[in-house]
């Protein structure tokens, strides 16, 4: 997901955007209408890293399935914008992920969370609540989400927060056919570098990078490797 060649994450330099799971979900009940509430929403997002959330996916007129369009927040309705791909999977149209507003009742309360759906699983005239589909998988960042409830009665009122996808887990080192060194304190070490590739480099977080270069004939480089503890 978000791997085109117009995204860009400056702190992994990658076309490929690090993404985590946004769980966004909400629940209504009202003495008037009980289970009978319409709820919408509003997902401002920040997708090139600025702190400015740029982009935003409306629940009452989604993006075409596997796009967000692109700088669309200071234009009328949020309707202009660039459409740019975050579903780039090589699969059949109707797999594409596209925006959703799955809900569900239980008694007298109704359910809204922001999904991505495949085809089958959008709502039909037998099946109007459709089948549930997966979180987002959103960008790291600070994003923001304004819910909208409104009841039989008339009324109206609104849930609106930011929220932070990051990378909350440590990295993990793997050594392959029981390699393993100490980090020296100048945080050096030294490989042969016979049999590694000419490149390899891998970054999870912005402050935890290892990086292994091996020029043709040039074994054993001392190389920098940056960590977080």
């Amino acid at each position: 997901m978000w791997n085109q060649s117009y995204w860009w994450d400056a702190a992994t330099e990658s076309h490929d955007l690090c993404e985590g799971n946004a769980a966004l979900t909400i629940t209504a009940s009202d003495s008037c209408s009980g289970a009978n509430v319409n709820i919408t929403y509003l997902l401002f997002l920040d997708l090139d890293g600025d702190g400015s959330m740029e982009t935003v996916v409306s629940s009452n007129n989604p993006p075409a399935p596997g796009t967000v369009n692109y700088n669309n927040a200071g234009t009328p309705n949020y309707s202009g914008g660039t459409p740019q791909v975050f579903d780039g999977r090589p699969v059949l149209p109707n797999e594409i992920y596209r925006w959703a507003n799955h809900q569900s009742v239980s008694g007298t309360v109704r359910t809204a969370s922001v999904q991505w759906k495949t085809l089958p699983q959008m709502p039909t005239p037998s099946n109007q609540l459709g089948s549930p589909g997966i979180a987002p998988q959103l960008p790291y960042g600070t994003h923001k989400i304004k819910w909208t409830i409104t009841d039989g009665c008339g009324n109206e009122t609104y849930c609106e927060y930011t929220f932070v996808v990051k990378d909350c887990k440590a990295p993990t080192v793997v050594c392959h056919d029981g390699l393993s060194v100490n980090i020296m304190p100048t945080q050096m070490i030294q490989l042969v570098g016979n049999g590694l590739p000419a490149v390899r480099r891998r970054q999870l977080h912005p402050d935890a990078e290892v990086e292994v270069r091996d020029p043709p004939g040039r074994p054993g480089q001392r190389l920098p490797c940056r960590r977080t503890g």
